[in-house]
């Protein structure tokens, strides 16, 4: 999980895995008037809101993007809720979380985790 901090002080986390390949996001470009982060592997932008792509699927580089976009299905990624609390930036996470039929969903276990140390 990739986690920053608007000029602003608002703070935002987001998957650090993109959802086409699953190759690091950890460098990624951040708009902050658009609320997006750009992949540094293949160019798409994913909202830091709730994930989704925003603009084109994996517009770099030119040829092979082109071809991983046609092989990959365009798909967002996770964002998970997040505050800052005691000075500690906290992530909710489901500390159950399993993958399970869609058929039977047992409940998760919620709790909010801290990344490192105080803000």
């Amino acid at each position: 999980m990739l986690a920053g901090r608007y000029s602003n002080g608002k703070v935002w986390a987001i998957s650090a895995k993109n959802s086409a390949t699953g190759t690091e996001m950890f460098g990624g470009q951040v708009d902050e008037a658009a609320q997006t982060i750009k992949d540094p592997q293949w160019g798409t932008q994913y909202s830091l809101n709730d994930g989704s792509v925003v603009g084109k699927w994996c517009p770099s580089p030119p040829i092979l993007g082109s071809l991983i976009g046609t092989v990959f299905p365009a798909r967002g990624v996770w964002v998970p809720q997040v505050r800052e609390q005691g000075g500690y930036v906290e992530v909710l996470i489901d500390v159950d979380a399993k993958v399970e039929p869609a058929s039977s969903p047992e409940p998760s276990t919620e709790t909010w985790s801290s990344l490192g140390s105080p803000a």
